[in-house]
């Protein structure tokens, strides 16, 4: 096939494929009862060569999967009366969608080989036709082949800034695509149509009613009593729900609790070393500012496995852990004594408030329910540098609702001399 190509000035690209098989949401450590196992065939993705025997060069293609903002408007549209949302999964989402680009031949496990490849062949080849999983394209091909089908049942993509999200004017529908995972939201009486005209064009499995997504169990109660299940501070931050409005719980107490143990097994220490924190930070002592001497941070190789891991909690249900992971985030590279401290200390405060959970609640009409922004920053924040951080929260907002989509937190770029 090679001299083939080389003869005729064509290119063409040469891998393999091979079988693995993974613990499903490893990370939640169940015991082996309930551990769910799952095999599949991909594509070795980092060893492709082309004709020649050169590395092989791709084109620019990338997919963009919806984004957790998007998956918790959807969580709050199901929220509304009359409402609900629900899930499934695409079955083999990838090779439901042919490999485009240039021709790709892959090898096969020998224990794979047909009975009369053996003894005749020392190195067959066969084409690769579907987008199997561990190609750099299979995501952006699926992506496509997943727009164009939804686009032919009345779906349309709702903005170019949420992308993998669509709507459907005549049910009402809005649907979030993760890579194979489906999300819908929409009313209750027309649902059902929406879930049969995907499945007329996607394989998916049953829709059932949402749970785990993206990581993130997610689950809806509804509030019995006056102010829902909050105690009371005695500050008035935001509006209460009320008896009878339907609330949804993210919960992520088993993913950050996972955070936790990647940080003992790093760090080599034990958990009787976190001591109980009320906040993320430690104060900026003249001690602290000694110890920030770059190359001096015994964690600076793991820093930044753990501080992903967390990051990726913070921006779904942990807004309060925005700002530490982000500072910590930005000294990877000039890591120091100091932020091994304050390391140490973010993952007491979260082994102290591992079963924080987000909440929000919609108890109104669509039409009553407004987007609120709330933006804040510090003044020269950051010690070393003296550097501001704005933050900034959006939510869902209404006489009878709250419901948080996003938050951030972003260390300025330039010192302002006030505030």
């Amino acid at each position: 096939v090679a001299r083939e190509a080389r003869r005729t000035g064509k290119t063409v690209h040469f891998g393999r494929v091979f079988p693995i098989c993974v613990e499903k949401d490893a990370e939640l450590k169940r015991p082996e009862a309930l551990k769910v196992y799952k095999g599949r065939v991909v594509f070795q993705g980092n060893q492709v060569k082309d004709q020649f025997g050169d590395w092989a060069i791709f084109q620019e293609i990338a997919s963009a999967p919806a984004s957790i903002a998007a998956a918790k408007a959807a969580d709050a549209y199901g929220l509304l009366h009359g409402n609900g949302v629900e899930q499934c999964d695409a079955e083999q989402a990838y090779i439901q969608s042919k490999l485009r680009g240039d021709p790709t031949w892959v090898s096969l496990p020998e224990e794979e080989w047909p009975v009369h490849w053996k003894g005749k062949y020392t190195h067959p080849v066969c084409p690769l036709v579907l987008s199997l999983y561990g190609h750099p394209a299979s995501g952006a091909y699926w992506e496509q082949h997943c727009e164009a089908k939804l686009k032919q049942v009345g779906f349309v993509p709702i903005t170019e800034e949420w992308r993998s999200c669509f709507w459907h004017p005549r049910l009402r529908c809005m649907l979030v695509v993760y890579v194979d995972d489906f999300k819908l939201a929409g009313p209750d009486k027309f649902r059902p149509e929406a879930w049969k005209l995907i499945g007329q064009q996607i394989k998916t499995d049953k829709p059932k009613p949402s749970a785990r997504f993206l990581g993130c169990e997610h689950r809806v109660i509804t509030v019995t009593k006056e102010g829902g299940p909050f105690l009371d501070t005695g500050t008035d931050t935001h509006t209460q729900p009320k008896p009878g409005t339907r609330m949804a719980i993210w919960d992520q107490t088993k993913f950050m609790q996972s955070c936790v143990d990647v940080y003992l097994e790093h760090s080599k220490l034990n958990r009787t070393s976190l001591r109980t924190a009320a906040t993320p930070f430690l104060e900026d002592t003249q001690k602290l500012l000694e110890e920030d001497e770059e190359g001096t941070g015994s964690l600076q190789p793991s820093a930044a496995k753990i501080l992903m891991k967390i990051l990726y909690g913070a921006r779904y249900t942990r807004y309060d852990l925005l700002k530490a992971v982000s500072d910590l985030a930005s000294r990877v590279t000039k890591w120091s004594l100091a932020c091994d401290r304050r390391l140490h200390r973010l993952v007491s405060y979260i082994d102290s408030t591992w079963d924080k959970v987000l909440v929000g609640w919609v108890g109104d009409r669509l039409e009553d329910i407004h987007l609120d922004l709330y933006v804040d920053a510090d003044f020269a924040g950051d010690k070393k540098t003296m550097k501001s951080t704005s933050g900034c929260v959006l939510a869902l907002s209404g006489p009878n609702t709250y419901l948080p989509l996003s938050a951030g937190s972003h260390k300025q770029q330039c010192v302002s001399h006030s505030s």
